[in-house]
Order: C-alpha cells, then sequence, then structure tokens
C-alpha cells in the first residue's frame, strides 16, 4: 500500500464505480489537467508521462 503526502492528497483523487450487480471499480490517482504541474512539483507523477508513480 502506498502512503501519500497532504499535499499529493490534495491534488489527486478517486473515482469510485458501483455496477448493478454490486461490485465496485476504483480508479485512483486522477488529476485534474489544471493542477498537473502542482502534481509534478509534489513528486505524485512524472512530467514525461504524467502518470501517477
Amino acid at each position: 500500500m502506498e502512503i501519500f503526502t497532504a499535499d499529493q492528497k490534495t491534488l489527486a483523487g478517486v473515482m469510485a464505480h458501483l455496477a448493478h450487480d454490486g461490485t465496485v471499480t476504483l480508479t485512483q490517482g486522477l488529476i485534474r489537467p489544471e493542477d498537473r504541474e502542482a502534481a509534478i512539483a509534489a513528486g505524485l507523477c512524472s512530467a514525461e508521462t504524467y502518470q501517477i508513480r
């Protein structure tokens, strides 16, 4: 399990999808385009790939 700093938590989120059969899918590390530069500075993602580390 990865532990994120408070700064990182303010920049990324998670989306929960609940299907009709009750299964839950989580998509973690979502970053708004306007927060990209701050997320890179906080070490949350890389500038080359814009992917969560």
